[in-house]
């Protein structure tokens, strides 16, 4: 859902003052891979799944949205203050999604993997969004 994606984009990179997040990975997060040859760190975040699901009176959307987190760095260190960064920008967030209210956004887990000297976190949100 494109406005879904929008949302979540619009908390990472807000007109005015970015947050912290933004700040400590450059401005650098793209929707499911990042453009060849990107410098680290970076962030990218794609949809795991989406479930449709509806009452008798309300229209809901439940979305699994995975973001990933890249660093070169040798140490440990950076890559795990720029998951502290997501959490606070994105732990129980209100993205706005046009048509449609946040009911809630929650991290279900993260994962800390090393492969070939990069570090990738990965951080798995569940969010459910109820139809206006």
């Amino acid at each position: 859902m494109k406005t879904l994606f929008e949302g979540i984009y619009d908390l990472f990179a807000p007109v005015g003052a970015k947050p912290t997040f933004y700040n400590a990975i450059g401005g650098q997060m793209y929707l499911t891979e990042a453009p060849q040859n990107t410098v680290y760190p970076y962030a990218i975040y794609h949809l795991v799944a989406n479930d449709y699901d509806f009452t008798f009176s309300d229209d809901l959307e439940e979305f699994l949205i995975q973001f990933s987190i890249y660093d070169d760095k040798a140490s440990a260190l950076n890559i795990t203050t720029y998951f502290e960064n997501l959490k606070t920008l994105y732990d129980w967030a209100s993205p706005v999604v046009t048509g449609y209210s946040t009911t809630w956004m929650t991290r279900e887990f993260a994962e800390l993997l090393r492969l070939d000297g990069i570090w990738q976190y990965v951080i798995q949100y569940r969010i459910l969004l109820h139809k206006t």
